[in-house]
């Protein structure tokens, strides 16, 4: 079970779909009850989706939280959670 900051990084991210990179690096804001991703590669990154939960920066980055939890967030794994918060 992961709690603590790193509990509430991947609750982030199930919650937003938010890739990491997006959530680590600090490219999103909350902004009139909506999650705001400012995503630069593609149009379609710069996206907003609905605010279901609370959401603070993390003072962690991509890799220390890949330390500490022993979860490897990659493209597999960022898929898989969705599926899984999905049913939740």
């Amino acid at each position: 079970m992961l709690g603590g900051e790193i509990g509430d990084s991947w609750w982030a991210l199930c919650c937003t779909g938010m890739l990491p990179d997006e959530f680590f690096s600090g490219k999103w804001a909350v902004e009139d009850g909506r999650v705001h991703f400012k995503g630069t590669k593609r149009e379609a990154r710069d996206r907003f989706v609905p605010l279901l939960t609370e959401l603070r920066p993390s003072a962690m980055t991509k890799q220390s939280f890949e330390r500490a939890s022993g979860v490897r967030v990659g493209r597999a794994s960022e898929r898989r959670a969705r599926q899984l918060c999905a049913v939740v």
